[in-house]
């Protein structure tokens, strides 16, 4: 009930354009995060919301906070650290996945960029799903302090061959 009541709110709305739902806990009554079908159904509603409304509609998503987010290098593994059931990133048509650098490449990281090291600085992201085309591309973001504000940081690394190391890095570490 209380999603209709939001959906024909929206609907009142004129020329909207974007819809963003932050985050999507608190519009879900449902445990998305164990039965595939409840989260295929939730993907079924936000759909039908941006055929109704003709508007993007953004949902933010946790990603999973009780595992160790050092092994995540790829933007398909990010995919999988996306909480809840995997019928979440099944039902969207595009997944953005941001998480944050492990603290020893971020401090490696901010000596290159010359930033004075604090925690939640520095994160991977990028498209980990996508329907269409796009930039599959992981990027570099460095949080503004006076903002807060992840700021796309990932050309400040390109020619500085940090990017070459630190594939070097994983490689070592994942043969070890």
């Amino acid at each position: 009930d209380a999603w209709f009541r939001f959906r024909d709110q929206v609907l009142q709305i004129k020329d909207v354009k974007l819809i963003v739902i932050d985050p999507l806990s608190s519009f879900v009554y449902a445990n998305i995060n164990a039965d595939p079908h409840a989260a295929a159904f939730v993907d079924t509603l936000m759909a039908e919301l941006a055929a109704e409304t003709g508007a993007c509609v953004m949902v933010c998503h946790h990603m999973n906070k009780g595992m160790s987010r050092d092994d995540i290098w790829t933007l398909e593994e990010s995919r999988d650290w996306v909480r809840g059931t995997g019928a979440i990133n099944d039902g969207v048509r595009w997944l953005y996945t941001i998480w944050p650098v492990p603290a020893n490449e971020a401090k490696k990281i901010a000596k290159r960029l010359d930033l004075p090291w604090a925690n939640n600085l520095i994160f991977w992201g990028g498209v980990a799903k996508s329907n269409t085309a796009a930039d599959r591309e992981k990027k570099l973001f460095v949080r503004d302090l006076k903002t807060g504000l992840l700021v796309d940081r990932t050309n400040s690394l390109s020619g500085t061959g940090f990017l070459t190391n630190e594939l070097e890095d994983m490689l070592i570490s994942a043969v070890a």
